[in-house]
C-alpha cells in the first residue's frame, strides 16, 4: 500500500438532507459578504491591489462556486422531492446573493482602482490571465448597473434582474416537474414498439389500470421512431411538445425584462448585451454567419424534406403535407432504407 499516493482531498459523498444544504448555502453567503466587508473596510481604493483585493476574492468566489455546484447536483439526479426543492431553493439563494454583491459600489470601486492600477503601462505586472480576470469581474459589476447614471434607471435595473432570478428559477422548477410527466396508453396503441421497454414502463392502476405510461423523458424516442399507430405517435408528439405551458408566459416576461435591462445598460438588445463577451463581439457578426449557413444548408435541407415527404407518403399513404409527428419514424426508416440489406438493419430497432 506504501507504494500508491494519498488522494488530494477524500471522493465527494453525496449524502445532504435538506437542511444541511440550506446551511451549506447560508454559511457560503455568509462567509463571502464577511469577506467583501473586510476588503472594503480595511483596504482604500489607492492602496487596492491584485494581491489584496482581487486574489482573496478570486479564492472566495472559486470555494462558492464548487459547492454551489454540488448544492445545485441534486436538483437533477436526487429522487427526494424535498431535497430536489432544497437544492433549487439553495441555488437562488446563492444567485441572489451574486447578484447583490456585484451591485456593491464600495466593492466596485475597489476592484475599479485595481484595474487602473494594474494596467498602468509603466507598471504592469499582471499575467494574460490574471489581467483577463481583473477585467472580466470588472465587466460583471458594469453590466449589473453601476454605470447606470439616473438613480431611476439604477434602481428599475435592480428590480429588473430580481425579477429575472425568480422567473429563472419558476422556469427550471416548471421544467423539472414537466419532466415528470407523460401518456398513458394502453398496450395495443404502442404495437410495434420492443417488448423489453414496454417491460421498463410503469403499469397503472385505478382509472389507469391495463394501461403502460410513456414518460416524456424516457420514451418519447422510442414511441415516436417505432409506434405503428398514427394517432400514439401524434398524441406522444403534441403532448411532449405542450408538456410545460406554463413557462410560456415565464418566457415572455424573461423576454421582455432581458430586453429592457439591456436597453438601461446601454445596448440595443439582449443580443447585443450577451455577444459582446463572446467570440463573435458583436450582432452583425452572428447574422453574417447565419445568412452564410442559410445559403449554403438551404438546398440540401429542401431536398431532405422532399425525401421525407416521398417517405411519409410511401409509409403511410396520404397526400404529402407536414412531417410532424411522422418525422423521427420516417426519418428512421430513409435512413435505414439507404443502407446496405443485413439482418442488423433490417431489425434497426432491436439495436437502439
Amino acid at each position: 500500500m506504501s507504494d500508491f499516493k494519498t488522494p488530494p482531498q477524500d471522493p465527494q459523498q453525496f449524502t445532504a438532507t435538506p437542511e444541511s444544504i440550506l446551511r451549506e448555502a447560508q454559511r457560503l453567503i455568509e462567509n463571502s459578504g464577511s469577506l467583501h466587508d473586510r476588503i472594503v473596510s480595511e483596504i482604500p481604493p489607492g492602496d487596492a491591489t491584485f494581491e489584496n483585493v482581487i486574489v482573496p476574492f478570486a479564492q472566495d468566489e472559486n470555494a462558492r462556486l464548487t459547492s454551489l455546484r454540488v448544492l445545485g447536483f441534486y436538483q437533477s439526479v436526487s429522487l427526494n422531492a424535498e431535497l430536489r426543492e432544497a437544492s433549487r431553493k439553495s441555488q437562488n439563494m446563492l444567485q441572489e446573493f451574486a447578484l447583490q454583491y456585484k451591485q456593491r459600489r464600495d466593492l466596485f470601486v475597489l476592484i475599479d482602482a485595481t484595474h487602473v492600477s494594474e494596467r498602468d503601462v509603466s507598471q504592469k505586472r499582471l499575467d494574460p490571465e490574471s489581467d483577463h480576470y481583473v477585467c472580466t469581474i470588472r465587466r460583471e459589476f458594469i453590466k449589473n448597473g453601476l454605470n447606470i447614471a439616473a438613480e431611476p434607471d439604477r434602481k428599475r435595473f435592480v428590480e429588473i434582474q430580481h425579477r429575472i432570478n425568480d422567473l429563472t428559477c419558476a422556469f427550471s422548477e416548471n421544467a423539472a416537474n414537466a419532466s415528470q410527466s407523460g401518456i398513458w396508453f394502453i398496450p395495443t396503441e404502442l404495437d410495434g414498439i420492443l417488448t423489453d421497454q414496454l417491460s421498463a414502463m410503469k403499469r397503472g392502476d385505478g382509472d389507469n389500470e391495463n394501461k403502460l405510461f410513456a414518460s416524456f423523458v424516457e420514451h418519447v424516442g422510442a414511441v415516436l421512431r417505432f409506434a405503428n399507430n398514427p394517432e400514439t405517435r401524434k398524441r406522444m408528439y403534441l403532448g411532449y411538445e405542450n408538456r410545460c405551458n406554463e413557462n410560456i408566459p415565464v418566457f415572455h416576461e424573461l423576454t421582455t425584462l432581458r430586453d429592457e435591462s439591456a436597453r438601461l445598460l446601454g445596448y440595443l438588445s439582449h443580443a447585443a448585451f450577451v455577444v459582446e463577451d463572446k467570440m463573435a463581439r458583436n450582432t452583425e457578426t452572428v447574422h453574417s454567419l447565419l445568412n452564410r449557413l442559410r445559403t449554403g444548408l438551404l438546398p440540401g435541407g429542401l431536398q431532405e424534406i422532399k425525401q421525407l415527404q416521398g417517405g411519409k407518403e410511401s409509409a403511410f399513404g396520404g397526400k404529402r403535407g407536414d412531417l410532424g409527428w411522422a418525422l423521427l419514424c420516417v426519418g428512421y426508416a430513409v435512413l435505414w432504407s439507404k443502407t446496405a440489406c443485413s439482418e442488423i438493419h433490417s431489425r434497426p430497432s432491436a439495436y437502439c
